[in-house]
């Protein structure tokens, strides 16, 4: 019986030291199971196993200050970044960060005791992974404040038009925040909102005292100024008109001056792309054949200028490119997009260094392949587009009744319906739907929900919200004078946008035409000179045709590259960029078979 006791009681002792150095004990096993595999024992290799167990026992402790400090990071900045890890998240990063660490260790006595390459590039690739885990939380804050200010900044001019429109009806201050509150096209403020309620509760202040608050620690200059002109005339018993009117004027100013931004850089646009995507592969097809040339050395760089302009340019579309005109794709537009654009990307980039080893298609072929890969995304870009232009019509048409209404006082509701027969059946069902929705919460947020952008759904949601809580003269006329404002910047992107796809096009007919014609001409000059006898020694020229070849699969592929930033410029993304595309490649085409019929002697 004595003998049992022992022997439970050692049963005990010996599964809790299992249970508590689990993790030390299955470290050690793979490490020794590793080492003696691949039969690197050795004075190095057994220090690293002493260090992994005096790591993997002491670990826990550090491991337990990074969650706290982890929580407490995340805590104090809870205002400012509106967002925050659960503590299982941290958990899971905190054995994410143990693993790294044993796996380093590992690695550390393997690299010391061989000194190979691949050992030292590891110790980098896991040491950066370390420091990346361990900072994680502060990277997290930094992203979600950045976001939160440029979310807020997006939507700040339809937020102070939706003020506008509805100040004038006299409500108290929490009833407008409410209405911001429940927003469907303003999400971001209506994100602020509710976590102004939610500091309140936690904090047991005020509502306004928990909206400053949230306002003092705001990411974005021009959102703390807002929040903070508001609540002053809130509790001053001030005129939230005067305020919004003020703080509309400044907004409005920064919104135009992007689009204009946007508008003057034309020329460096357009005169970027001719330099990196038209003039560069006709130079280098211009003087090749003179002086001899490597060709995977020319493609080379003619593929890093162009990938790093690509990126230069498309970095210049964004900044200036107003977010809230941005069409929101449908996912199966997203997914066949992004499938289709990659594919076109390739095939011209395989193409090339196939044609340096004569094993290549022909650039016909090839753009009728890239043709019917992008047949389809263009159809469903294209619907997006048309529907974003729907749009565009209505807000313009009942921009004009509103107006209408606000100066001789009929029924907004009924100038709608009226003006809505001038286009077609489309345009009087959906103003008929937006009309009877200040009945239907759900309907009403259909129509905002289905909206292609900001700038769309947030006309709609204000003037249903006019129609739901009622309206006035002075708000209609707000709302309106609004967004006849905005109507004007927004017409100069779309024309902006047409007028780069059309010389866009333009450039590639002359591209595809001179190239042929290039190519005419020293191949003719290349057959004269072969009847010449002509010391073996001198090379007048050289023509080679997989340059032209490697050339024109250079250009095809600046086609694609360059329709990506017009379909940012006409879509605000580059899955509207296939229309451009295609009709690009097209025009190459015809230009290289006319130029192609054309001799040039």
């Amino acid at each position: 019986m004595f003998g049992l006791n022992i022997f439970k009681n050692v049963k005990n002792t010996v599964m809790d030291f299992v249970v508590k150095n689990i993790d030390l004990l299955i470290t050690l096993s793979i490490y020794i199971l590793l080492t003696t595999i691949y039969k690197a024992w050795c004075i190095s290799t057994l220090a690293t196993l002493l260090g992994l167990t005096v790591v993997v026992s002491f670990i826990g402790k550090f491991l337990r200050k990074f969650e706290n400090r982890s929580r407490t990071i995340l805590t104090l900045n809870f205002i400012k970044s509106g967002k925050g890890l659960s503590s299982k998240t941290i958990a899971t990063l905190a054995y994410v960060l143990k693993i790294l660490v044993i796996v380093f260790i590992m690695v550390l006595g393997y690299a010391i005791a061989f000194a190979k390459p691949y050992y030292l590039i590891a110790l980098v690739v896991i040491g950066s992974s370390i420091l990346f885990t361990y900072h994680l939380p502060q990277i997290y804050i930094a992203f979600a404040s950045s976001q939160r200010k440029i979310d807020a900044e997006v939507e700040l001019p339809y937020v102070l038009i939706f003020l506008r429109a509805i100040t004038p009806l006299r409500l108290p201050i929490y009833e407008f925040l409410r209405e911001i509150e429940d927003s469907v096209a303003l999400k971001s403020f209506a994100k602020e909102i509710k976590l102004a309620r939610k500091v309140s509760s936690v904090t047991s202040t005020s509502f306004l005292t928990s909206l400053d608050m949230v306002a003092a620690n705001h990411p974005s200059d021009k959102i703390r100024d807002l929040f903070r002109r508001v609540i002053g005339a809130a509790i001053s018993m001030g005129d939230i008109r005067d305020v919004t009117e003020r703080v509309f004027e400044e907004v409005y100013t920064w919104f135009e001056s992007k689009v204009s931004g946007l508008v003057e850089k034309f020329t460096i646009i357009v005169g970027t792309a001719l330099f990196a995507y038209f003039f560069a592969p006709i130079l280098i097809a211009s003087i090749t054949p003179v002086i001899g040339g490597v060709t995977l050395f020319l493609v080379i760089i003619i593929l890093s200028v162009q990938v790093l302009t690509f990126f230069l340019l498309y970095a210049l579309v964004s900044s200036y490119y107003p977010s809230s005109l941005v069409v929101k794709p449908p996912k199966t537009l997203f997914f066949v997009g992004e499938t289709a654009l990659i594919i076109s990307i390739a095939i011209p980039i395989t193409n090339i260094f196939m044609a340096i080893t004569m094993n290549y298609l022909s650039n016909t072929t090839l753009i009728f392949i890239l043709l019917a890969i992008l047949a389809i995304p263009t159809i469903l870009s294209e619907k997006e587009i048309l529907k974003s232009r729907f749009y565009d019509r209505f807000v313009k048409m009942a921009s004009d009744a509103l107006s209408l209404s606000a100066a001789t006082g009929e029924n907004p509701a009924i100038l709608l319906s009226e003006y809505s027969k001038r286009f077609g059946r489309r345009m009087i069902r959906f103003v008929r739907s937006i009309v009877s929705s200040y009945t239907s919460t759900t309907l009403r947020k259909a129509l905002v929900l289905r909206a292609p952008s900001i700038y769309h759904a947030s006309f709609i949601e204000t003037l249903t919200t006019l129609l739901r809580l009622g309206y006035s003269p002075e708000s209609l006329k707000a709302f309106a004078a609004s967004y006849e404002r905005l109507n004007i910047a927004v017409s100069r992107v779309r024309s902006f946008a047409n007028t780069l796809e059309g010389v866009m096009i333009g450039l590639s007919a002359l591209v595809g035409a001179f190239l042929v014609y290039l190519a005419n001409v020293y191949s003719y000059m290349a057959n004269l000179i072969k009847g010449v006898e002509m010391p073996k020694t001198i090379a007048v020229i050289t023509f080679d045709p997989r340059v032209y070849t490697v050339i024109e699969s250079l250009s095809i592929l600046s086609l694609i590259l360059t329709s990506v930033f017009v379909g940012k410029v006409r879509g605000g993304s580059v899955l509207y960029s296939f229309r451009t595309a295609i009709l690009m490649l097209i025009v190459f085409l015809l230009a290289r078979f006319i130029a192609s019929i054309i001799k040039p002697f």
